[in-house]
Protein backbone atom coordinates (compact mmCIF):
# COMPACT_ATOMS: atom_id res chain seq x y z
CA UNK A 1 0.00 0.00 0.00
CA UNK A 2 1.19 3.27 -0.90
CA UNK A 3 0.16 6.64 0.79
CA UNK A 4 0.12 9.83 -1.30
CA UNK A 5 -0.14 13.34 0.65
CA UNK A 6 -1.08 16.42 -0.46
CA UNK A 7 1.05 19.30 0.12
CA UNK A 8 -1.28 21.57 1.99
CA UNK A 9 1.07 24.85 2.97
CA UNK A 10 -0.45 26.81 0.72
CA UNK A 11 -3.99 25.81 1.16
CA UNK A 12 -6.10 27.52 3.12
CA UNK A 13 -8.02 25.66 5.74
CA UNK A 14 -11.41 26.39 3.26
CA UNK A 15 -9.46 24.16 0.59
CA UNK A 16 -9.16 21.77 2.43
CA UNK A 17 -12.06 20.81 3.85
CA UNK A 18 -13.53 21.32 0.27
CA UNK A 19 -10.52 18.46 -0.65
CA UNK A 20 -11.86 16.55 1.89
CA UNK A 21 -15.85 16.80 1.72
CA UNK A 22 -18.72 15.92 3.52
CA UNK A 23 -17.71 12.60 5.63
CA UNK A 24 -14.81 12.52 3.05
CA UNK A 25 -16.82 12.07 0.15
CA UNK A 26 -14.79 13.74 -2.32
CA UNK A 27 -11.24 12.48 -0.99
CA UNK A 28 -12.62 9.42 -1.21
CA UNK A 29 -13.53 10.37 -4.95
CA UNK A 30 -9.91 11.77 -5.58
CA UNK A 31 -8.84 8.30 -4.22
CA UNK A 32 -11.08 5.97 -6.47
CA UNK A 33 -9.46 8.46 -9.39
CA UNK A 34 -6.04 7.53 -8.32
CA UNK A 35 -6.22 3.95 -7.68
CA UNK A 36 -7.91 3.59 -11.15
CA UNK A 37 -5.68 5.45 -13.37
CA UNK A 38 -2.96 4.21 -11.34
CA UNK A 39 -3.91 0.73 -11.78
CA UNK A 40 -4.29 0.82 -15.42
CA UNK A 41 -2.79 -2.12 -17.25
CA UNK A 42 -2.79 -4.19 -14.18
CA UNK A 43 -6.72 -5.05 -14.24
CA UNK A 44 -6.19 -8.67 -14.44
CA UNK A 45 -3.92 -8.97 -11.11
CA UNK A 46 -6.24 -10.04 -8.20
CA UNK A 47 -5.29 -7.17 -6.34
CA UNK A 48 -2.97 -4.09 -7.54
CA UNK A 49 -1.30 -1.69 -5.35
CA UNK A 50 -3.46 0.51 -3.54
CA UNK A 51 -3.16 4.22 -2.89
CA UNK A 52 -4.57 6.09 0.00
CA UNK A 53 -4.89 9.62 -0.37
CA UNK A 54 -4.01 12.12 2.66
CA UNK A 55 -4.40 15.81 3.78
CA UNK A 56 -4.05 17.56 6.84
CA UNK A 57 -4.15 13.98 8.76
CA UNK A 58 -7.71 13.15 7.91
CA UNK A 59 -6.59 9.64 6.99
CA UNK A 60 -5.18 9.09 9.80
CA UNK A 61 -7.63 10.14 11.68
CA UNK A 62 -10.11 8.17 10.44
CA UNK A 63 -7.61 5.25 10.30
CA UNK A 64 -7.77 5.95 14.51
CA UNK A 65 -11.80 6.19 14.53
CA UNK A 66 -12.17 3.03 12.07
CA UNK A 67 -9.47 0.88 14.84
CA UNK A 68 -12.25 1.54 17.30
CA UNK A 69 -15.20 0.29 15.18
CA UNK A 70 -13.58 -2.60 14.23
CA UNK A 71 -12.34 -3.36 17.99
CA UNK A 72 -16.11 -2.46 19.00
CA UNK A 73 -17.58 -4.58 16.76
CA UNK A 74 -15.19 -7.91 17.19
CA UNK A 75 -15.86 -7.07 20.86
CA UNK A 76 -19.35 -7.35 20.58
CA UNK A 77 -19.39 -10.41 18.38
CA UNK A 78 -17.24 -12.36 20.96
CA UNK A 79 -19.58 -11.18 23.52
CA UNK A 80 -23.19 -12.04 21.81
CA UNK A 81 -21.97 -14.37 19.35
CA UNK A 82 -23.91 -12.82 17.12
CA UNK A 83 -23.02 -10.53 13.46
CA UNK A 84 -22.70 -7.52 13.69
CA UNK A 85 -22.93 -4.89 11.08
CA UNK A 86 -21.24 -1.74 10.44
CA UNK A 87 -22.71 0.56 8.30
CA UNK A 88 -21.61 3.70 6.37
CA UNK A 89 -18.31 3.14 5.10
CA UNK A 90 -17.17 3.46 2.14
CA UNK A 91 -15.82 0.88 -0.20
CA UNK A 92 -12.20 1.62 0.59
CA UNK A 93 -13.26 2.43 4.83
CA UNK A 94 -14.48 -1.43 4.30
CA UNK A 95 -11.49 -2.53 2.81
CA UNK A 96 -9.54 -1.35 5.92
CA UNK A 97 -11.56 -2.78 8.42
CA UNK A 98 -11.14 -5.95 6.72
CA UNK A 99 -7.44 -6.04 7.09
CA UNK A 100 -7.63 -4.66 10.87
CA UNK A 101 -10.02 -7.78 11.09
CA UNK A 102 -7.73 -10.41 9.61
CA UNK A 103 -5.24 -10.93 12.17
CA UNK A 104 -8.42 -11.98 14.59
CA UNK A 105 -8.27 -15.91 13.82
CA UNK A 106 -11.77 -16.03 15.15
CA UNK A 107 -13.69 -13.75 13.28
CA UNK A 108 -14.39 -13.40 9.80
CA UNK A 109 -15.92 -10.35 7.65
CA UNK A 110 -17.61 -10.09 4.57
CA UNK A 111 -19.82 -6.62 3.21
CA UNK A 112 -23.74 -7.27 2.55
CA UNK A 113 -25.71 -5.09 0.16
CA UNK A 114 -25.57 -2.77 -2.60
CA UNK A 115 -23.88 0.67 -2.79
CA UNK A 116 -25.17 2.94 -1.55
CA UNK A 117 -26.08 0.77 1.52
CA UNK A 118 -23.60 -1.66 1.60
CA UNK A 119 -22.26 -2.81 4.91
CA UNK A 120 -19.61 -4.79 6.60
CA UNK A 121 -20.74 -7.82 8.50
CA UNK A 122 -18.46 -9.19 11.15
CA UNK A 123 -18.75 -12.68 13.12
CA UNK A 124 -17.38 -15.86 14.50
CA UNK A 125 -15.60 -17.81 11.90
CA UNK A 126 -17.41 -21.01 11.14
Amino acid sequence: DYWLIIDESNLTEEAIAILIGTEGAVIDAIQYLANTILNIGHELEEEGAAYTIEINGYRYRRLQELQLMADYAANQVRLTKLEYEIPSLSSAERRQVHRLLEEHEDLETYSRGQEPDRRLVVKIKE
